[in-house]
């Protein structure tokens, strides 16, 4: 698959016909290679068999012309008025049983008919695949194709919350039967788990906001759906253009890569590129969305799809990023191996919640001064698209392992705000990792029940996983036995995969393989915490904290006298077990500083966990490994390699401007144009806020970096 570096740009009604000429030229100048539009089968079959996709053609013959590419988003769930009319009965059904409303013009879909049909409907079923068949014959083999993008956002299986329409039509009833089945094997087992007294599984129904046994049927029913809906579509594409690339991405931003109700592995499995939208506001947030989405794409091509290039969703303007915030953020998902970067949106939309302000150029066509900045990294990225397509970078030997079994508890539990504090968690910690100098990768835990730590992984961190099902746990003895070290946090295997809180009995096995049990808790907004083996390195928990007795392990972490932290070593491997959630103060909460009229995000470590490095160093030390790129606070720097040439990707983390101090003796060149930033013994560069540079490094400077 090709380098994308491109824009979202023709989603109907927007923009007009007669702005296109003078756009595509331009965006080909300002250096962008790639254009995506919506193709709604709405617009494209407004009456029954009678195809008319005569703005299309014209959009790919201006690409052309322009040498752009064009991604096809293939947009199946806005069905035209005369399918709805003829098939009411195939439109998506509520948990209570009414029919979801069709919506005539809503943010992404302004042409109407969103979210559609259930495709499990036969009927509806059909004709949606006669429109996702017609169009991938017609510009399947166009010369101007970049590929198909399946659906937008894994539409309408947003995330936990919206994922009882998709599954709740009565032709599913059926197929959610045949899963209780296969998931309980028998009637009895699945009683004792429900509480019910059903004779078979006939009786059994799909349940609203439920608890969490029924709770993680649906979601668990829902992921199943998504793989199967996805596959039917990826097979009609190929069945007519099989040598078109397929995509997919899910949603918004790090909500939707940890909290979908799906296995994004397995999502990336079924398509030629994997990627996601990223509409977070901070660093720490892209970061996290970065490392899960690499992740999950398992070596395939992945990257950002959407991303923004100005306000969002707000009439009057609320916030705006610099030149060097907008140009860092692709630079953020680049300096991960991303192969794709989309921004949204060339024009603005003219009508709804995301009007006026969500562009690249403003409302009278002109680039202001943070898409200028843009257009030059374009310019410089395709000048030098060898060096950005062709890095490597160093093999994870660190994985978080992200849970949603948890957030789905959280939620039947009645505790779903408290799922927010669990995704800074993550953030904090996989932020903390890379300030450490850490290349660090993720998996699902659904994922690693199946395949166990990715090759080369030495520790995995689970800091928020409450549920853990049998499997999960055998799988743990088995990645243990291999010298797998593994990081646990407060909570960790409380709930089995049944949504039950364990028994006594089982709550003993998982204290002999961390050889200290928990005794006590204390609710405390911020304790803090002592290493047991370095009394300078204090962190700082949040909301409670654990004790534990010792059955085997040593301190590791002590409030005082109170050991609230172990560490036990056994069969080759290290376990560690910490008893607050100490990766969300990582970042002394996210706060932002007015300047010139541009708001920018900044990060206050200071005040929050300025020494969660140090104490994931010291678990990286015991697992038998080291920081694989250099460190400097509050910096966070990444070296790949392009041949025996190595490239630095350094980020000011604040929204203060900060000095970099490099090493003597090196001579660094900026990436992006080619000068000679330092020479010999020269010793700092001052950076903006937020800002990134890119830089290629000579062999002495690759000896002081260990690349």
């Amino acid at each position: 698959m090709n380098y994308i570096f491109g824009i979202e740009y023709y989603r109907p009604p927007n923009p007009p016909r007669e702005n296109w000429e003078e756009d595509l030229r331009q965006i080909a100048a300002c250096g962008f290679n790639t254009i995506r539009c919506w193709l709604y089968w709405r617009t494209t079959e407004r009456a029954a068999g009678r195809w008319d996709f005569s703005d299309y053609d014209q959009l790919f013959e201006l690409a052309a012309r322009n040498n752009l590419r064009v991604l096809v988003t293939l947009i199946a769930e806005a069905p035209p008025a005369w399918a709805l009319r003829k098939h009411p009965d195939a439109i998506l059904v509520r948990p209570d049983g009414t029919r979801e409303p069709i919506q005539d013009n809503c943010g992404m879909v302004s042409v109407g008919g969103y979210p559609g049909f259930c495709l499990d409907e036969p009927q509806a079923k059909a004709l949606a695949a006669r429109f996702i068949t017609a169009a991938a014959k017609r510009y399947g083999a166009h010369p101007a194709l970049a590929g198909f993008a399946l659906q937008n956002e894994v539409m309408p299986f947003y995330g936990m919350a919206q994922n009882q329409t998709p599954v709740n039509h009565p032709c599913q009833q059926p197929l959610f039967q045949e899963f209780l089945r296969r998931r309980y094997r028998t009637i009895a087992r699945y009683n004792a788990i429900h509480q019910t007294t059903l004779s078979d599984f006939t009786g059994a129904q799909m349940r609203a906001a439920a608890l969490p046994p029924d709770g993680l049927d649906r979601i668990q029913f829902c992921a199943e759906r998504v793989i199967a809906q996805l596959q039917w579509r990826r097979d009609l594409v190929k069945s007519v253009a099989p040598n078109a690339p397929t995509f997919c991405h899910a949603a918004g931003g790090k909500t939707s890569v940890l909290n979908p109700p799906w296995i994004q592995e397995d999502i990336a499995g079924l398509v030629d590129g994997w990627g996601t939208s990223n509409y977070e506001n901070d660093y720490w947030s892209h970061l996290l969305v970065a490392t899960v989405t690499r992740s999950a794409a398992q070596g395939k091509p992945w990257g950002i799809v959407e991303m923004t290039g100005g306000s969002m969703w707000r009439h009057y303007p609320t916030s705006t990023r610099s030149p060097e915030e907008l140009v860092s953020l692709p630079l953020t998902f680049i300096a991960l191996g991303a192969t794709t970067n989309l921004f949204w949106q060339y024009r603005p939309e003219r009508v709804g919640s995301e009007s006026p302000n969500f562009g690249l150029v403003l409302e009278n066509g002109r680039l202001p001064k943070r898409s200028q900045a843009v257009a030059r990294l374009a310019k410089a990225l395709r000048q030098h698209r060898s060096l950005f397509t062709e890095l490597r970078w160093p093999q994870p030997k660190i994985a978080l392992v992200v849970d949603w079994h948890g957030f789905a508890c959280e939620e039947g539990n009645g505790a779903a705000s408290q799922s927010a504090a669990r995704i800074e968690e993550l953030a904090g910690i996989n932020g903390a990792l890379a300030m450490a100098g850490f290349e660090a990768g993720a998996l699902s835990s659904a994922h690693w029940e199946k395949h166990g730590a990715p090759a080369g992984v030495k520790l995995l961190v689970m800091p928020g996983n409450v549920v853990l099902t049998d499997a999960m746990l055998d799988r743990l003895d088995v990645d243990l036995a291999n010298g797998v070290s593994v990081l646990v946090g407060p909570m960790f295997g409380h709930y089995t995969g049944d949504g039950w809180l364990r028994t006594q009995a089982q709550f003993v096995r998982i204290e002999k393989i961390f050889g200290a049990a928990r005794c006590d808790f204390t609710v405390e907004d911020s304790p803090r915490f002592t290493l047991a083996t370095n009394k300078k390195i204090i962190v700082t928990g949040s909301q409670f904290w654990e004790e534990y007795e010792l059955l085997g392990a040593t301190p590791w972490l002590r409030n005082g006298q109170v050991i609230c932290g172990t560490r036990y070593r056994a069969n080759g491997s290290v376990r560690f077990r910490v008893g607050s959630f100490l990766g969300h103060k990582f970042f002394g909460g996210i706060s932002t500083a007015v300047s010139g009229g541009v708001v920018n995000t900044q990060t206050n470590a200071a005040t929050g966990n300025p020494l969660l490095p140090a104490l994931l160093t010291s678990a990286a030390k015991a697992a038998g490994f080291a920081p694989e790129h250099p460190t400097q606070p509050p910096f966070v720097v990444r070296i790949g390699q392009h041949g025996r040439q190595g490239v630095a990707f350094i980020r000011n983390t604040t929204g203060k401007p900060q000095t970099f101090r490099f090493g003597s003796h090196l001579r660094a060149v900026s990436a992006l144009d080619g000068a000679a930033i330092l020479a010999r013994n020269a010793a700092t560069l001052r950076f903006a806020p937020q800002e990134t540079r890119v830089f290629l490094l000579n062999a002495t400077a690759l000896k002081l970096y260990r690349v």
